[in-house]
């Protein structure tokens, strides 16, 4: 189990190609990853009603099983339980075998339960921030059932190493609104992809 601790932001996503440094920290391109994020949900969405999420992240080589809790979000500023489980390959829920997770998703209903309720594919640029964690750069589609697109948006994140406070990221947030206009997020990916949908 770990703590997820992370700041997000949603507006035009900034240039960052080239930039050696942000806020006055050392940045470095590292990788882009094409996901393909599937959200699981009873059919009374009890996950969502306690502010919990179960996801099934889909990468190029590998396929990551994700659940978080009950977050505490303020001004963008989220620190939440995250327990991930890399299972290479995954397509279904079916092959989730982690214990840890099992046992907070099956404390509230028996896993057959559980059925997709949103799907994201999400192109993301990550960037590494010296002594900060990193900066992802994240352009999301949400899909209906069928994969129509029903709404597409970008947001900003950046995730912070447990040791590092959260003060020492104003430089870096001041840059990053000279570069775009970026405004703290209220709602997670999961939660705005519900609305689109007409799900909450």
């Amino acid at each position: 189990m770990g703590v997820e601790r992370e700041l997000k932001l949603t507006g035009p996503l900034p240039n960052l190609d080239g930039l050696e440094q942000l806020g006055g920290r050392g940045l470095r391109f590292d990788r882009l990853e094409v996901q393909r994020n599937t959200y699981f949900d009873t059919a009374t969405f009890e996950l969502r009603t306690r502010r919990c999420s179960l996801r099934l992240r889909q990468l190029e080589n590998s396929s990551i099983f994700t659940f978080k809790g009950k977050s505490n979000v303020r001004d963008g500023f989220a620190e939440r339980e995250e327990i991930e489980i890399e299972v290479p390959n995954a397509t279904t829920l079916e092959e989730l075998r982690d214990p840890e997770i099992l046992a907070r998703v099956t404390q509230i209903a028996p896993l057959e339960n559980f059925k997709p309720v949103a799907q994201l594919e999400t192109k993301r640029l990550i960037y590494k921030l010296e002594q900060i964690g990193e900066v992802t750069l994240d352009d999301v589609r949400v899909l209906d059932s069928s994969r129509n697109l029903v709404e597409q948006f970008t947001e900003v994140e950046i995730e912070i190493e447990d040791h590092i406070d959260p003060v020492l990221l104003e430089p870096v947030l001041i840059h990053l609104r000279i570069l775009s206009p970026l405004e703290p997020s209220t709602m997670g990916k999961f939660q705005r992809a519900m609305r689109a949908l007409g799900l909450q």
